[in-house]
């Protein structure tokens, strides 16, 4: 009978082990697969990310020397995982790809105009392969509307990767499982044979026996239970021995107890009486408080009168307050409107300027490159230079509006401070440079603010340029930045004549400009407000 339990135990325990060890292998080989193709997916559309970043930045260089960057468009398409590229406009039309028939094409996808890079799944027109789509904002725009560029990257390579490591996982798995299986089977065999002895002889101690001892030869964590066990029936049995003695002591005690209680019981009557003399002492004493407590309800009447008056004061002085903010938040409702009439009627007179100046504009430079007579050229050059100036006015004016807008939102990410100064004074080197001045970037490393990126790069473009303009030839400007807990102040320092205190106080006056300005070549006077 004993035979067949341990040949039942010794079964359900080695089961038990391989079929944890089948499920922890699956888990662990399921985990490793998914994490290494997800880890493989994630770098290839890093990486492409960057290359999406890179070819924008060549099309938006292109774009403003009227110049497509052919060459690196190439070298992108030969990328291997690279499957196609679209230059798409803001109404959904491609301008340019790799595959020319693509051209004219119109797409519609609600990633266009997009103000911020966005990888989505997505198919292979031609083969119906699925791919991600990668869309980066590029910064042109077409009548407020931002142009797109698209980027198809295939992820064949990481499911042929994920399919050889199934293969090869598979293999160490068959033969991990059947190591686990010799393995378990001797262990199991070891721990079980003590634990059937542990289990009789909790069956002995149970019947009462408590002198039965466990023969267990392991010196491990079973050996250490069996002699704890032995050592447990041995103070078991002095226990009993001691709990018999305690009984014999306990029966003397109640004894001796009884015979105090009885005697106590004497001495609380005696108490009794005691107090019953005290109760006509403190009798006495209540009526005294109750003569004390009329009194205090008659001061607290005449208390209750004043507060009543008070009340009524408070009640007033709260109508009057109620009034008052009424009107004040009346008059703020009139502000309000006439600010968003205002701001409303500057953008349509904004928009309603802007499309006569687009085709003078692109006309003015074919004149003024045609005319061969120097005092008709020297004309064209100043009504194109005049015409650009008011496109730029016109441009500032409409954003001015947008921003003083309710609804305008700001797309706040983390941005890296030291890269966005870079990117923006190599933006403007051909400003500093044919003015002959220096920029030096003096801010800290590592310097991460949570802000929209756009705006501040817009910020930084107005102050690099307002110090251009205002510095002298052969100049230098210093730009710092320096992080002090939760707050990183930004410095701009030229070398220019400076302001009185009067323009001080104008500087974010819409259209206000100092009149100095050594460079001042389009200034409209909102750049700071803006």
């Amino acid at each position: 009978m004993h035979f067949i339990k341990r040949k039942s135990v010794f079964s359900k325990i080695l089961l038990l082990m391989i079929i944890v060890s089948i499920i922890s292998g699956a888990l662990v080989l399921s985990v490793s697969l998914s994490g290494q193709t997800s880890a493989m997916e994630k770098d290839i559309i890093q990486h492409h990310m960057v290359v999406a970043d890179i070819a924008s930045q060549s099309i938006e260089a292109g774009y403003l020397a009227q110049r497509w960057p052919f060459e690196t468009l190439k070298e992108i398409s030969k990328c291997e995982n690279v499957l196609f590229w679209w230059i798409v406009k803001p109404d959904g039309e491609i301008l340019l790809a790799d595959d020319t028939a693509m051209w004219g094409k119109q797409i519609n996808d609600e990633s266009l105009g997009t103000n911020k890079t966005v990888v989505k799944d997505s198919a292979f027109p031609k083969t119906g392969e699925n791919i991600k789509l990668i869309a980066h904002p590029l910064d042109m725009k077409e009548e407020g509307e931002q142009w797109t560029f698209y980027l198809g990257i295939s992820l064949e390579s990481v499911a042929d990767a994920g399919n050889k490591m199934i293969v090869d996982g598979a293999g160490s798995f068959v033969a991990i499982i059947i190591m686990v299986i010799f393995i378990s089977a001797y262990f199991t065999k070891i721990v079980t044979r003590p634990v059937i002895k542990l289990t009789e002889g909790t069956k002995a101690v149970a019947d009462g026996n408590l002198g039965y001892h466990i023969t267990v030869k392991t010196k491990d964590e079973i050996g250490v239970l069996a002699e704890n066990f032995n050592k447990m029936t041995m103070d078991l049995e002095k226990s009993r021995l001691k709990l018999e003695e305690y009984g014999e002591t306990l029966e003397r005690k109640v004894a001796e107890r009884t015979r105090e209680l009885e005697t106590a019981k004497e001495e609380l009557e005696r108490y009794v009486e005691e107090l019953k003399k005290s109760k006509i002492a403190t009798l006495n004493i209540m009526s005294d408080l109750r003569e004390t407590v009329s009194k205090l309800q008659t001061a607290q009447h005449e208390i209750k009168g004043k507060n009543l008056k008070l009340k009524d004061a408070h009640e007033m002085l709260k109508a009057v307050n109620t009034s008052l903010e009424r009107k004040v938040e009346d008059r703020t409702a009139e502000i309000k409107r006439l600010l968003k009439q205002k701001d409303e009627f500057i953008g349509q007179l904004g928009h309603d300027l802007k499309n006569p100046l687009g085709p003078l504009i692109n006309l003015l430079p074919l004149l003024e490159k045609n005319e061969t007579d120097p005092e008709r050229k020297e004309t064209f050059e100043i009504l194109n230079r005049n015409a650009r100036h008011m496109k730029n006015l016109v441009v500032n004016t409409i954003e001015l509006a947008r921003l003083n807008s309710p609804n305008v939102k700001l797309n706040i990410e983390d941005t890296n401070l030291l890269n966005e100064l870079n990117n923006v004074i190599e933006r403007n080197s051909l400003l500093y440079t044919e003015n002959n001045i220096e920029i030096e970037n003096k801010a800290d490393k590592d310097i991460i603010v949570k802000t929209d990126k756009l705006r501040l790069t817009e910020l930084f473009d107005n102050l690099i340029g307002n110090s251009v303009k205002y510095s002298p030839d052969g100049g230098t400007i210093t730009i710092d930045a320096k992080q002090d807990k939760d707050f990183v102040t930004v410095s701009v320092k030229d070398a220019g004549m400076g302001m009185t205190e009067e323009q001080l106080s104008h500087i974010f006056d819409e259209f206000y400009k100092a009149d100095w300005a050594r460079h001042d070549f389009d200034s409209s006077g909102l750049g700071l407000p803006i």
